[in-house]
């Protein structure tokens, strides 16, 4: 059932601007403009009329989008009920960073125990690879460390918020006279260790990006550079005195011999929940996400 077209006027009268209305559907605004002089030359009316430069509906138009907003609710309501009544329940689970899979792993035998039928089957990889799967609908539920879900407004929720630290050898100069958790700023950076090796994570990571612009402002000799993929491993490496690096506060390893600082101004990245657009979740999978925001990372912040 294809009701995307129905989204589109819904979209132009919530937005009241054509350009607004294109950017938030993700279609070009030409494109979007072609569809409403086409609809309106096919219903020999106009929907919409310019006022001050907003897009107002017409008596038409508001006959029209208060139609396609109940007819979205009977849409979904039907798939929901028939996702209830046919699905066995195969949720697939992307997660794309340590404090996710331990969550979801968490979560196992709680959804199993409430819904017998449903079986789950986990993915663990970064975030290029999980979003991909998404669009081809190959994931029904993302749980990722992510630094803007603007792109998925409608299918996302936001967990919350985690901080990006430094993670120093404890052995370092610089630990013996400044604390855990001390701020610092990309000059301070600079100048304590501009002798030091980083360890960072891939380029496509959510940590690499959330810091980058932060570390351009750092006047470091960059050479050799270890890039590793996983976080545990680079907080190992630095346990082991081979370089310095940014760490997700879900990957502190509190009783390694590493000091953590803060980073001024903060650096954070997000984590969230992203889930198929095509269809309502499940009883399963909304049981999912219920039990994802009742987190304890989550719920403390």
């Amino acid at each position: 059932m294809d009701t995307r077209y129905l989204s589109y006027i819904i979209e132009i009268a919530d937005e009241k601007n054509m350009r607004k209305a294109a950017e938030k559907l993700y279609v070009s605004q030409p494109s979007l403009s072609q569809y409403l002089a086409k609809l309106e030359q096919e219903l020999g009316t106009p929907l919409f009329r310019r006022t001050k430069g907003q897009l107002l509906p017409t008596a038409a138009g508001k006959l029209y989008v208060d139609c396609a907003r109940k007819m979205l609710e009977m849409k979904n309501e039907l798939y929901q009920n028939i996702a209830d009544l046919t699905n066995t329940g195969h949720i697939n689970i992307a997660t794309s960073s340590v404090w996710a899979l331990k969550m979801v792993s968490e979560f196992v035998s709680q959804i199993k125990k409430e819904f017998p039928e449903t079986n789950m089957e986990l993915f663990e990889g970064n975030l290029v690879p999980i979003e991909k799967l998404l669009e081809e609908k190959s994931i029904d539920i993302a749980f990722v460390a992510i630094n803007s879900i603007k792109k998925y407004e409608g299918c996302s929720e936001l967990l919350g918020y985690e901080e990006i630290y430094l993670a120093v050898p404890s052995s370092h100069p610089f630990c013996l006279s400044h604390p855990h958790g001390t701020p610092l700023t990309a000059s301070q950076l600079s100048e304590a260790f501009h002798h030091d090796s980083f360890i960072l994570p891939r380029k496509e990571s959510s940590v690499y990006q959330a810091t980058s612009s932060f570390l351009k402002e750092c006047s470091i000799n960059m050479d050799g550079i270890c890039t590793v993929n996983h976080m545990t491993t680079v907080s190992n490496m630095v346990a082991n005195q081979v370089g310095i690096a940014f760490i997700p506060s879900t990957c502190v390893q509190a009783h390694a011999p590493i000091t953590y600082f803060s980073l001024s101004p903060g650096i954070f990245r997000l984590a969230a929940v992203i889930y198929r657009n095509d269809r309502p979740l499940t009883k399963a999978e909304n049981r999912l996400i219920q039990l994802a925001k009742q987190y304890p990372l989550f719920t403390a912040s």
